[in-house]
This record gives structure tokens, sequence and C-alpha cells, in this order.
């Protein structure tokens, strides 16, 4: 048995593709794992510790960068630590979970461990939180049955989070459709629901329960990437798709990549054609 320490210096993105990295080594069985983290996202890894993982939390707090402290201090002294931040190494700081299985591979290589993972590109996993027992509130947003949209407007580091939504231009043209914003929408319309006091794993559950996902960067759009969501249709605003290069790719990944307000509106008519202004409503 193998007893690793584990831990991801990095933001949320990296946070998250790292839970990932971490079900695939529990799927071993060979393995016992200790993992480092911000105290703030306990909730995002307790489910693992049913698993056997045991979780070492620091009361410093993740910034919009990552932790403020490196969380290699944490480390008991009968374990490696090994960090596996995407960043760690020049060519694997892309988003995709390929990299992150190399990372990983790497780190195992250097300390001369026969660990491995092997990459297969037909079964890309992406985010599942198991059991999560929603608060009231989730199961309150959750009643209305209407259309729904995870909006996620919160802002990052990332230099190209710059898309502005026009929530006014939205609210109008799709009046029957429920739009949930992760911050606080600045101007009143029913239809702009403010879901900004629930935390992350309520976030990605009540994702799991809209009908199309909106953001503008991986981070923090990335609680939405859930096995739930794998195939509905979601964009992400504010980038040149001829340009950018992809985000998490995985076979029938929909993702869009929309450069303004207008492709945007477009491609939610595509979606919703008759909830738009001046189309006749039909029953779902």
């Amino acid at each position: 048995m193998i007893d690793l320490y584990l831990y991801n210096n990095g933001g949320l993105a990296d946070l998250m593709l790292s839970r990932l990295l971490y079900r695939k080594i529990l799927e071993r069985g060979d393995v016992s794992l200790q993992i480092g983290l911000c105290a703030q996202d306990q909730g995002l890894f307790q489910d693992l510790e049913t698993l056997g993982v045991q979780l070492h939390l620091s009361p410093y707090p993740r910034l919009d960068q990552g932790a403020s402290i490196d969380l290699a201090y944490l480390c008991p002294r009968d374990a490696l630590p090994l960090s596996v931040n995407l960043a760690d190494y020049e060519d694997t700081h892309a988003f995709q979970f390929e990299f992150q299985l190399e990372v990983f591979r790497r780190r195992m290589e250097e300390n001369n461990l026969p660990l491995e993972i092997p990459f297969d590109e037909n079964k890309i996993p992406l985010l599942d939180f198991g059991a999560v027992v929603p608060s009231q509130r989730l199961k309150e947003l959750c009643a209305s049955g209407e259309p729904g949209v995870y909006l996620e407007l919160r802002r990052s580091r990332d230099w190209r989070c710059r898309f502005y939504f026009d929530l006014e231009r939205l609210a109008q043209i799709f009046p029957e459709i429920h739009f949930y914003c992760t911050q606080a929408p600045r101007l009143h319309f029913e239809n702009l629901i403010d879901v900004s006091d629930l935390g992350p794993l309520q976030l990605s559950k009540l994702s799991d329960r809209c009908d199309l996902l909106l953001g503008r960067t991986f981070d923090p759009f990335v609680l939405s990437m859930t096995e739930a969501n794998r195939f509905k249709p979601k964009a992400l605003c504010g980038y040149d798709a001829r340009s950018i290069p992809r985000f998490y790719e995985y076979p029938g990944n929909p993702c869009e990549f929309l450069g303004n307000m207008d492709e945007l509106v477009d491609f939610l008519q595509s979606a919703f054609p008759v909830f738009s202004e001046g189309s006749e409503l039909n029953s779902r």
C-alpha cells in the first residue's frame, strides 16, 4: 500500500480537476490517500472521506488565484507530499484531464513509484459529488419547473474574464426563462433570480436542475461540469472560437464559445425557440 499526501495550491478549476484525479487513484485500491485543502473547500471533498481519504485542512483561505500558503506544510511525517497543480509544469497548464494524469505520472516517476493511471480519451470523467442534501432554499428554487439557465456571473483573475452579460436584454427577450444568477443582479426582473447565497455544492446541484449553462471562464464555471450536465447545451462567453484552445474536452462535449451578446442571444433562441419574445408559448 502506497501512502500519498496530495495537494493542489491552484484555484477552483485546478482543484476540481484534482478531485477527478483523486477518484481515479482511489479506484485502484492500492493507495492510502491523504489530501491537503484550504478549510473553505472541505465540503467539496467531504464525500471522499467515506472512501477512506483523510483530509488535512489549512486555516488559511484559498484566494481566487489559489491557496494563500503552500499546502505542503500539512503533510504528515509518514506520507509523501506531492503537488498535482497543472501549473507545476510548463506543458501541462491547460484544463484537460489528460494533463492532470500527466502531472501525477511525472510526480510518481520523480519518486520512483510504480503507479500510473492510464488515459482513456473515450472515458473522460466529470464531477460527481454524490448525494448532497439540498437546502430549503435549493428545494424552493427547483420547485418551479420553469425552464432554467445557470448563469455564472462571478469574475475570476483570468485575463479573458471580460465579457459583459446584458442582463436587461436577456430578461426582456426571454421573459419565460429563469436565469439563476450566481452574483446578485443589479437590475430587478422577475426572471433574474439571485442565487449568490448558495454555497459551491448547492450551486453545483442547482446547475444539475437547469436546462442550459452559461459562464465566462472555466473557473468558477467548473462547478457546473458535472455528470448530470455532460451533454446539456452550455457556452463560455467572451471568446473567439477560432483562436482559443478549448476547455476540458471530452467526446460529445456540446460547449460553445460565444464572442458577444448577439451570439449569446442567437444561442439561447436556438435552445429555447418557443420562449423567446414574440413566440407562441407552448407547454413543455
